[in-house]
Parts: C-alpha cells; structure tokens; sequence
C-alpha cells in the first residue's frame, strides 16, 4: 500500500492518523487477485498501526480501489477492521447533491475530510459555501484545506478565513 509510513516516524510525529493509497490500480480495472492483496495488506496494517495507537485511512485518489463511491464502500466492507478509516473530499465533477450522498456512504469510518473547491480550476473557498455547509452538517471530524487557488499562500489564508466563517 503505498503512503504506509513503515519506519518509527509516525509514532515520533505522534500522528493520530496515516493515510494510504488503496491499491495503485482503479476500480474497473483490479483483478479480484489485486483487491484481495488490498484487503489482505489493510487487515496487516491496520494491526501494525494500531498497537501504536495511530489509525489508518484511505485517501480517496484516482487510481486506486477509492477510486468510485461503490467501490470505496465495497472495500470498507471487505475490511471490517476496527482501525482502518476512510478520508473524504468532495468530487470536483458532482454537484452537492451528488457529494453528499458520497459522504454519507462513508460516515461510520470518516476520519478526515479534505476541503477544497474546485470546478475545473481550483477556486476561492467562499464560492463554495453553500455546498460546504451541507456537507458539515454531516461532518464530526478534522478538516484540513487541501487545494489553494494557484498555490497562493495568500490564497491559503484567504480560504481559512472564509472556512472560519463557515463554521460560525
């Protein structure tokens, strides 16, 4: 699984949660041989990780077995491990509608949400606020913001303070 910190620096950092990659093969694509390697490798790192106190979750990435709702939330089944978890971001290409069904299916193992807004270019965060505030009225967990327009620091300030006003 690629992500999985495999040395001590996770347990240094006291990180609460590692995230890891599903696989590196999409959906359509992974033989049943591929998915099974994928549950097989959760189930041993879930348990690596959660002797040392830290969760795992998976990213929601193109890609990968995250890579659709259905198939993210077949994998979640198929690994019924107590510490492996799930991220979470909206999909640039759905409308709220369609993004908050996405979150719904994933709600009893969300750790962590992604927050951006993006249409087909990243765009302010304010112009999402709206769909955002849909979405936290189903989100109990951190959110961090992932994608700045330009990759502006300033940007990044501007969208954490229209996050701030947000959540008031």
């Amino acid at each position: 699984m690629r992500g999985l910190v495999t040395d001590e620096s996770a347990i240094a950092l006291g990180a609460p949660v590692i995230r890891v990659w599903a696989g590196s093969v999409g959906s359509a694509q992974a033989t049943a041989e591929q998915r099974a390697a994928v549950v097989s490798d959760s189930m041993r790192i879930g348990d690596l990780a959660g002797q040392a106190g830290i969760k795992v979750a998976y990213e929601f990435h193109n890609g990968t077995l995250t890579d659709t709702d259905a198939s993210a939330a077949q994998l979640l089944r198929e690994v019924p491990h107590p510490n492996i978890y799930t991220l979470w971001q909206p999909w640039a290409d759905r409308d709220a509608a369609g993004n908050l069904a996405s979150l719904r299916g994933v709600l009893p193992r969300l750790v962590h949400v992604h927050l951006y807004h993006w249409t087909t270019e990243r765009r302010p965060l304010a112009e999402g606020s709206d769909n955002l505030r849909q979405y936290f009225k189903l989100i109990d967990c951190p959110v961090f913001l992932e994608f700045v327009q330009n990759d502006d620091p300033q940007n990044f300030l501007r969208d954490a303070a229209a996050l701030k006003a947000i959540l008031r």
